[in-house]
């Protein structure tokens, strides 16, 4: 263990990072998605000029398995999100009862150590008396 919370900075620092990297990614799938959306806006515009037909729904189905991909994606992100807060969670019970330990710990050891001291000053009384 790093000394001055060095590892916990660092578990924070890598936990902020991941969110901050999947924030962009949300913005990136719902560009896409949006792009997704104003390609069809566009192809119904078309095909109700008459510039359609057959072709028109060609790039509708194109337009819906991208539509479907992007979803697929949401989906896959949320799911990891999701994995790395609960793990983020996990970490924080865990360092929280080691916390507890080594506050138990820190008790017991100052008594032993104020016991300590009380019979040094008794010893050191004694022999100046």
């Amino acid at each position: 263990m790093l000394s001055g919370g060095q590892l916990e900075w660092a578990a924070e620092d890598a936990a902020q990072h991941a969110l901050n990297l999947d924030n962009w990614r949300i913005k990136i799938l719902e560009s896409k998605r949006r792009q997704a959306e104003l390609q069809n806006e566009i192809r119904e515009a078309s095909a109700g000029a008459g510039l359609g037909g057959s072709p028109m729904r060609l790039s509708q189905t194109e337009g819906q398995s991208e539509l479907s991909s992007v979803k697929r994606q949401i989906a896959t992100l949320a799911r990891g999100t999701a994995e790395a807060v609960d793990a983020v969670q996990k970490e924080v019970k865990l360092r929280n009862s080691k916390i507890g330990s080594l506050k138990k710990l820190e008790e017991s050891t100052d008594k032993e150590l104020s016991g300590i001291m009380k019979e040094l000053d008794q010893l050191s009384d004694e022999d100046y008396n």
